[in-house]
């Protein structure tokens, strides 16, 4: 969190307007880890989620849960406005951020599912960019919250 703490800190106004979203993949496709979820500072949808939701819907038939967690990456994003989620599995898996966190615990399946639906989400968006770019799209409101270590409910 250090670090895009820092980079946020120092990009340009000019850069923060021009970018339109953060996808956050943390620790995503770990086999013994529960279900994606999408986590926002605030537990609301914004731009990110809403791609996001759209693409899990038509690839599986149902939009990925969210709620509010704020103990990511996503989270400096989205305090500078830039609509931002972070894509996780929960719970947590037992070895979460510590050295038995190996290679062969990865699950190709749940790596895929997150890979297309970001994938997807994102390629939806640049298609509508292409076609009608828009500096001031779907800008979020600067969210500051505390650092939340639990999810709260999700939706």
């Amino acid at each position: 969190m250090l670090g895009s703490q820092h980079y946020v800190s120092n990009l340009p106004d000019d850069d923060i307007k021009r970018t339109i979203a953060n996808f956050n993949l943390d620790m995503v496709g770990s086999r013994d880890a529960g279900d994606l979820v999408i986590l926002t500072n605030d537990g609301e949808m914004n731009l990110v989620t809403e791609l996001a939701q759209a693409s899990s819907t038509r690839l599986n038939g149902e939009p990925t849960p969210y709620g509010q967690g704020g103990r990511s990456d996503h989270v400096s994003f989205a305090e500078a406005g830039i609509p931002a989620a972070l894509f996780i599995h929960s719970p947590t898996e037992p070895w979460y951020h510590t050295p038995d966190d190996t290679i062969d615990k990865i699950s190709k399946e749940k790596l895929q599912d997150v890979a297309e639906i970001v994938g997807t989400a994102v390629y939806d968006q640049a298609k509508i960019e292409t076609k009608k770019p828009d500096l001031n799209h779907n800008k979020g409101k600067k969210v500051k919250v505390p650092h939340l270590f639990n999810e709260k409910e999700f939706r």
